[in-house]
């Protein structure tokens, strides 16, 4: 239990961190500086720890920051120009409904893995009638999914009050210290959680929603398209690495964030091994995605843009 309560606390602490660099050792006169934000210091962002571990962003003539922002701002940082490239996924999908001027270029996972985590006192879940649930933002992915997992064990979310806490291991925090009853939580912060004592009712999701990818500026993609390659490449060799080689992409995770062996192995192997490898998703997919988010339609053309992940994916075959 003192294990477990200290790791959740150094998550914590790691993830109100403002910036972290990603910085390779020597660069050379034809480096291309780039920022990603990311929402939550987490596993679902490993591709990224991957590229910049095993010298994929170096490959590519990258220096990299990664810089932690809620993911209501993460779409306008991008819009205007703070970062190159936010991961993201429903804010700022909707914000593109919206008509922000950006699109999807590369997809993470597909689908999410979430788990519906409560307090120990929680045995059923009827018994979450007139509690909080402790959410990231209002109609962010933790907050649909949420609702998903407590449809499909027969509870009407409108029987809880949604309470905005924020990132995941706040969330997690919340429910430690008793200001929410119920989470929606990826791994690892479920596990953690169990190992405290806490119940996990449901998850992962039927449906769900993707957790992860990339989204850049459409002034981006036209006025330097290079830097949109040089990245994209340097994802999807991290991608094909980590679908390669769980021992070496554990021991990656367990080198950025604090968490057990066990922890780690089971975060790759219930989420890690469904990144998609080609970054990309269906025409179908995209559009179920549409309908879900968005108050509008609008075409697909302005809402992805999965040309430069598909040369990217040329070029690397190329090399071969």
């Amino acid at each position: 239990m003192r294990t477990a309560r200290s790791q959740l606390l150094a998550w914590t602490i790691l993830a109100a961190s403002a910036a972290l660099s990603v910085l390779p050792n020597t660069l050379d006169a034809q480096t291309q500086k780039i920022r990603i934000a990311y929402s939550s210091r987490s596993n679902t962002i490993t591709p990224l720890y991957i590229a910049s571990s095993k010298g994929f962003f170096r490959e590519e003539g990258l220096e990299v920051e990664l810089i932690q922002v809620s993911p209501r701002l993460g779409a306008m940082a991008v819009m205007n120009g703070d970062v190159s490239f936010t991961t993201s996924f429903t804010s700022t999908f909707r914000a593109i409904l919206q008509g922000v001027p950006l699109k999807l270029v590369s997809v993470a996972l597909k689908k999410g893995v979430y788990f519906l985590v409560t307090r120990p006192e929680i045995k059923d879940v009827q018994d979450l009638k007139g509690k909080k649930l402790g959410i990231a933002t209002i109609r962010g992915t933790d907050s649909l999914v949420a609702e998903e997992l407590l449809r499909s064990k027969g509870f009407n979310p409108a029987m809880l009050q949604q309470l905005v806490i924020g990132e995941t291991p706040l969330r997690a925090q919340a429910l430690v210290a008793g200001v929410v009853q119920v989470v929606s939580l990826s791994p690892p912060h479920d596990l953690l959680l169990k190992n405290m004592g806490y119940n996990i009712l449901a998850g992962p999701p039927e449906v769900g929603l993707p957790a992860s990818g990339l989204f850049t500026s459409n002034r981006l993609l036209k006025e330097n398209p290079q830097a949109v390659n040089r990245t994209l490449r340097a994802v999807l060799k991290a991608n094909r690495f980590m679908s390669e080689n769980r021992r070496e992409t554990i021991a990656v995770m367990l080198k950025w964030l604090p968490q057990t062996q066990e922890v780690a192995s089971r975060s790759y192997d219930v989420e890690l091994k469904a990144i998609a490898k080609d970054g990309q998703m269906t025409d179908a997919e995209i559009e179920s995605l549409i309908d879900r988010l968005g108050e509008k339609k609008r075409p697909l053309d302005e809402v992805r843009d999965f040309n430069p992940v598909r040369q990217a994916i040329k070029e690397l075959e190329a090399k071969q």
